[in-house]
This record gives C-alpha cells, sequence and structure tokens, in this order.
C-alpha cells in the first residue's frame, strides 16, 4: 500500500518574512545580529549624537567640550567607517562600484568638515547615498536581493499591487500627522521638558536647500535603516517579531528626544512603520509618504 505524497511546499523568496523557525543555521543567525548591530551604530551614531547633544542641552548640558568634540567628529568617522565597509562588500561582487562610491565616501568624510549650511547639506546627501548603498548591500550579501527590499518580490496583480502602496503610503502619511499631533499634546501638559526653540531652529535649519537634504537624509536613515533592516536581519537571525519592534521604536524615539519629553510621541510612527512594511512589504510608499509630509507646509500655516 503506498503512502500519499506530502504536498509541496510553497517556495520562499529570499528575504521573505518567514517564521523565526525557518532561519537559516546558528552561524548564519550570528552573523545577521552582528551586520545588524554593526549597521546601526555605521549609520545611526551621528542622529543618536546629535539628538543627545540637544537633549544635554536642554537639561543646562551646553558647554561640555567632550560633547562639543564628539558631535563634530561623529560625522567624518560614521563616514569613513560605513565607507571602509562598503569597500569590502563591493569588492567581493562589483570592482567597478567600488571606484563609484570612493566619491561617495570622500564627500562624506570631508563635508561635515565644512562650517557652512552648504556643507551640511553636502553631508546629508553624500552620508544618505552611503547608507542606502551600505545598507542594500549587506541585505544582498544576507539573500536579500535590493527588489525584495523595496518589495516582497511575488507576482501580483495591478490591483493588489495599487491597494498595497495606497495602504503603506496612506497609513505612513497618516501616522505621521498623528506623531505631531501628540508632540503637541505632550509639549502642553511638559512645557519644562520642551526645548525653547522649535524644532526647526533645534535643528538649525535655515534656507530651503538644507531642509530639504536634511529630511531626505531622515527619511532613508528612519524607514530604510530603522525599519526594513531591522526586520529584515532580525527574521534573518531567527528572532521573535517583537524584537523587530522594539528595537525599531527604541531607535525611533532615541532619534526625536532632541524634542525632550515629546519625542515620546515617536512610538506611534515607529510602531506604525514596521507594522506598514510588514504587512504590505513596501518600502517606498513609506519613504515617500515621511517626505512628503515633512516637506509640506504646516497646515496650520497654510490656514
Amino acid at each position: 500500500m503506498s503512502t500519499p505524497a506530502q504536498p509541496a511546499a510553497t517556495p520562499q523568496p529570499p528575504g521573505a518574512l518567514t517564521p523565526p523557525e525557518s532561519a537559516a543555521s546558528w552561524k548564519e543567525r550570528r552573523h545577521a545580529l552582528l551586520t545588524l548591530g554593526g549597521l546601526l551604530t555605521a549609520t545611526l551614531a551621528v542622529a543618536l549624537s546629535a539628538s543627545a547633544t540637544q537633549l544635554a542641552g536642554l537639561y543646562g548640558v551646553t558647554n561640555s567640550p567632550v560633547l562639543a568634540g564628539w558631535s563634530r567628529a561623529t560625522g567624518p568617522l560614521c563616514a569613513l567607517a560605513a565607507g571602509i565597509w562598503l569597500i569590502r562588500a563591493l569588492r567581493a561582487t562589483s570592482q567597478w562600484q567600488t571606484y563609484l562610491a570612493l566619491p561617495v565616501i570622500t564627500a562624506g568624510c570631508i563635508a561635515p568638515l565644512l562650517p557652512s549650511a552648504a556643507g551640511r547639506a553636502v553631508f546629508s546627501l553624500a552620508f544618505a547615498a552611503l547608507a542606502t548603498w551600505l545598507t542594500l548591500s549587506l541585505l544582498h550579501r544576507h539573500g536579500i536581493p535590493p527588489r525584495q527590499v523595496l518589495h516582497d518580490g511575488e507576482r501580483e496583480s495591478l490591483q493588489t499591487s495599487a491597494v498595497k502602496w495606497l495602504l503603506a503610503g496612506a497609513g505612513m502619511y497618516l501616522a505621521c500627522d498623528r506623531t505631531v499631533a501628540y508632540f503637541d499634546i505632550l509639549a502642553y501638559r511638559l512645557p519644562s521638558l520642551v526645548p525653547a526653540q522649535s524644532q526647526t531652529e533645534v535643528l538649525g535649519w535655515t534656507g530651503t536647500l538644507l531642509p530639504v537634504t536634511n529630511v531626505v537624509y531622515t527619511c532613508v536613515l528612519e524607514e530604510l535603516v530603522i525599519v526594513a533592516a531591522v526586520v529584515l536581519l532580525t527574521r534573518r537571525a531567527g528572532l521573535p517579531l517583537w524584537t523587530a519592534y522594539t528595537i525599531s521604536i527604541s531607535l525611533r524615539v532615541a532619534t526625536h528626544l532632541y524634542l525632550g519629553a515629546p519625542g515620546l510621541a515617536a512610538i506611534l510612527l515607529g510602531a506604525a512603520g514596521v507594522a506598514l512594511y510588514i504587512h504590505t512589504q513596501r518600502l517606498l510608499p513609506l519613504m515617500l509618504a515621511h517626505l512628503i509630509y515633512d516637506l509640506l507646509p504646516d497646515p496650520k500655516e497654510i490656514w
């Protein structure tokens, strides 16, 4: 008597959000965790350092030479570290891309040393490009091609794809709007824990070039690194889903603590970003919605 054949397992695309039980070997899990830790350090140290410096200033620690020196040094050091890592990753796959990366790395290392708004703008764009390149290269080495970072890789009807795009984009835009609303509520409730300056003044934004380039930099770091890379690499490491939420939300809040206590409202934005990415597996609409929201004028000013 023959045994009934078992149904074939449905193949999963590389990088798909599979259950932790289907993750790779222990060595690969450990490699994924080390990659995630290194990537977060190299790409987010600048933003976290700036946030910590501003938070210290809020509590009166404004003249610390250690904080001032560290804040100036993080930009060039992180660009150099990320650049070296990127070159090592590219040399194994494409020699010509290594040469293309050199001008970006150079700009990222030198621009922070220029005492001008133009230098800050160049750094924002150069570091955003460097962080994007490094993140996609490292994820590709873990079997997650760039296309599958942005899209789950499955064939879908145009209608299904459009619905997911709309859900991801509209959901992120709404999350940004509600987060800012809760910022205002916390600022009203806790006035002693709020900077006397506005967000724009705290960030030192002047003119048009600096805000636009800084928003591009922010969208890359917050959506590509803090959301996509964290979700994909924690899954590669076989960790449960709550760890991705915890890491992503913690980093999102930490990068907004320059706002004081109202920065805690970023919990909502962090949770929404992870949930929308997991359920729609679309990254570009998250980035575009965040970019559009930050670039549009404040509705209160329009009215």
